[in-house]
């Protein structure tokens, strides 16, 4: 019988922590922000935990208004 090994790649990505500390410093900039953003931003502070999509846009939103 052949040995198989499977190997996973993993992306890690920021703790419920961090994206918490994302959240609450995009709102203390939100008139970087556009409305839409505001609103999502807002939505996501009822999250417990984000989705892949809900992350990557945090970050792209939290990249921008930090920067």
């Amino acid at each position: 019988m052949e040995n198989i090994i499977y190997i996973m790649s993993v992306k890690i990505m920021p703790s419920n922590a961090e994206h918490d500390d994302m959240i609450q410093d995009c709102m203390n900039r939100e008139t970087k922000m556009n409305d839409w953003e505001i609103k999502f931003i807002a939505d996501l502070e009822y999250c417990e935990i984000l989705s892949d999509p809900q992350a990557a846009k945090l970050e792209k939103i939290w990249d921008r208004v930090t920067s």
